[in-house]
């Protein structure tokens, strides 16, 4: 047997071993199924993703690992069809088997592999899915349902074009019903506002309008929030209020509290690694978002610090 075939033996062995076998949990997913959603830790931002955000998209999901060869061979093709369809709505999402993160986020950072990475050094993901042996890849269509689970080399790129060109007009069933849960939320964080106005508490009530046109951006409710924002701003006899208002720095609310808070800490944590680009984006994220709270100016002081 030539070397190279022993190798690729011993990492289909590993591979099976590592991962125990498919179990009764297992979800093989087949060509025309949809895939189920999970969500992970970005291996390169830290921000939490799932396969539900990127509806309307095609992503390639791939199991793989720094120690397979097979799969170090197929990133030449895997980064060309990237750098080629991305901005065509084209996502990766690689899901690492390696068995310590530092290894596999080393290699992605030297490679530049920037796209998702999840990092699945317990074979989570892997056994929930049955995957056996690695590369796995599979190319999930704007809909949601797999398109392809052979989509390797060069017919990669044939897999990818024509899922990009396949048209994406609605949701699925079980989407419809989260957008609903969704429009519910707005449409009551909507009427907690008004009820501020009705009270006479317009300052509160126009940073509520305001957080709901940003949380919900796109949708009918956030609309409706811009618009009543608009209606307050523009009121002669509230000017005075609101401009008393406008020089007090905003408190935040518990889930954007949150946000801002784990934004900083990335924010920081990058900085500590000299990833100076990461930690402006952060800080500079606080800031776009939250531009008139106390957390926003301890940002722009902290990008001031940074080395240029």
């Amino acid at each position: 047997m030539c070397t190279r075939m022993k190798v690729l033996r011993a990492v289909g062995v590993f591979l099976v071993g590592l991962l125990g076998g498919c179990n009764a949990a297992a979800q093989p997913v087949s060509v025309g199924q949809q895939f189920p959603d999970f969500e992970g830790e970005d291996l390169l931002t830290g921000e939490q993703i799932a396969l539900k955000q990127f509806r309307g998209k095609v992503v390639l999901i791939d199991f793989w690992a720094t120690w397979c060869p097979p799969c170090i061979a197929e990133i030449p093709n895997v980064k060309k069809a990237y750098e080629k369809y991305h901005k065509q709505g084209f996502e990766i999402i690689s899901i690492s088997l390696d068995r310590e993160k530092q290894d596999c986020e080393r290699f992605v950072k030297r490679e530049k592999m920037n796209w998702h990475h999840i990092f699945d050094g317990g074979g989570r993901l892997a056994r929930r899915y049955g995957v056996r042996g690695i590369p796995t890849m599979y190319l999930v269509g704007k809909d949601g349902n797999v398109v392809s689970d052979n989509a390797r080399g060069r017919r990669l790129e044939t897999a990818v074009e024509k899922a990009l060109a396949e048209k994406y007009d609605g949701l699925t069933h079980a989407e419809g019903d989260a957008e609903d849960e969704v429009e519910r939320q707005a449409t009551a964080e909507l009427a907690a506002a008004d009820k501020l106005q009705a009270a006479g508490k317009y300052a509160q009530a126009l940073n509520k309008y305001d957080g709901i046109r940003l949380k919900y951006m796109g949708r009918p409710t956030a609309k409706v929030a811009d618009k009543r924002a608009r209606l307050i701003r523009e009121n002669p006899k509230l000017k005075k209020e609101l401009e008393k208002a406008e020089r007090r720095p905003k408190k935040l609310d518990p889930e954007a509290a949150k946000t801002v808070q784990r934004w900083q800490r990335l924010a920081g944590s990058f900085a500590k690694q000299k990833n100076f680009k990461l930690a402006r984006m952060y800080y500079q994220k606080i800031i776009d978002n939250y531009p008139d709270s106390k957390e926003a100016e301890s940002a722009k002081k902290a990008l001031k610090r940074l080395p240029k």
